[in-house]
């Protein structure tokens, strides 16, 4: 304690003890069950410990708002450094965490000032949500099929898996990581009771039918607990949910789809969660009780990611608005 004494004085602590205050802070304020926001922080401080590493930083006093331009200018979907291939909305989710670390340091008193203050913030990319409309959802079901035609052997097959995430999501509007992570003990009926893995927020939602029967007809597997339906009972929910991200990835090779301009379009599995909150909005659910299904903070996330401007909505809101014409003794073609 003497010594951390001493170096403080000096201005010598490292970067590497402060990360571990910091992450040991972090953990301590917060909900400790919290684990998604645990990990965005743990990640954050691998990315600052591995840039300090690199370019021979031991001390916070070497950090400098030169030497933190220099690598946040270094951050681009190009980068030569693959840490830092990230596109703009990373980005600046990275530089606020760097920020929020030199204000801690700033408060134990390990920094006289922080160096990061004048770094100005990144915008991140315009909020743009592609829902699989249009004939969309179904190619991407059929590739499905297709994955377990061309797979090699029997065991290679997770068509069935597939389909039934696939649904899930699409019809429930979980995220990837909740809809995985689902046990067989939590659906009563048609509900499914769980607290989201991001933001630790108590949600039930309707599982159709035949949901309900894809789930209760996937075969058994060595590696599956037999109370879930993905899950292992053993690996960590962030490795179980990028295992099947790349599965579901996979899919692409067997499907062509585009977007509304006619460019091609990647399937991505978040799409499905777009698919439930813009059909639900065209059917003509409110964005407020959509905010309560998809278990946003605020109603203004949910306007930010799920309301885009498809040609699919802008034709109810047309059909709307002629019905109002009508009844006001004007008539209107379509």
């Amino acid at each position: 304690m003497d010594e951390l004494k001493q170096a403080r004085e000096l201005g010598e602590v490292t970067i590497t003890h402060a990360l571990e205050r910091w992450l040991a802070s972090v953990k301590a304020d917060s909900d400790s069950g919290n684990e998604h926001t645990h990990s965005k922080y743990r990640t954050a401080a691998k990315h600052i410990g591995a840039w300090a590493h690199s370019n021979h930083l031991i001390r916070l006093s070497q950090i400098t708002p030169d030497a933190l331009d220099h690598w946040k200018s270094s951050w681009s979907p190009k980068a030569k450094n693959p840490d830092d291939r990230i596109g703009k909305t990373t980005a600046g989710r990275r530089l606020e965490k760097v920020k929020r670390f030199l204000s801690y340091c700033v408060k134990m008193h390990w920094l006289a000032a922080n160096p990061a203050t004048e770094l100005k913030a990144i915008k991140p990319d315009p909020s743009v949500t592609w829902p699989l409309l249009s004939g969309r959802y179904e190619k991407v079901i059929a590739a499905t099929f297709e994955y377990d035609k061309r797979a090699r052997r029997p065991s290679d097959q997770f068509g069935a898996e597939m389909r039934a995430i696939i649904e899930l999501m699409r019809w429930t509007g979980l995220r990837i990581g909740d809809a995985l992570m689902c046990a067989k003990s939590r659906i009563q009926g048609n509900r499914f009771s769980l607290t989201t893995q991001k933001g630790r927020s108590a949600l039930t939602v309707l599982i159709p039918d035949h949901v309900i029967a894809a789930l209760n007809a996937l075969p058994t597997r060595a590696d599956v607990h037999p109370d879930y339906f993905f899950w292992s009972g053993n690996s960590k929910p962030k490795s179980l949910t990028g295992r099947w991200q790349r599965k579901l990835e996979r899919l692409n090779d067997y499907l062509s789809i585009a977007k509304d301009d006619g460019t091609p379009m990647k399937f991505h599995s978040h799409q499905l969660r777009d698919t439930f909150a813009v059909t639900q909005l065209l059917s003509g659910t409110s964005m407020q009780d959509l905010s309560k299904m998809l278990a946003h903070k605020s109603v203004k996330i949910t306007e930010k990611y799920y309301s885009p401007w498809v040609p699919e909505r802008q034709a109810a809101l047309e059909r709307r608005m002629a019905e109002a014409l009508v009844q006001m003794g004007v008539s209107v073609s379509l």
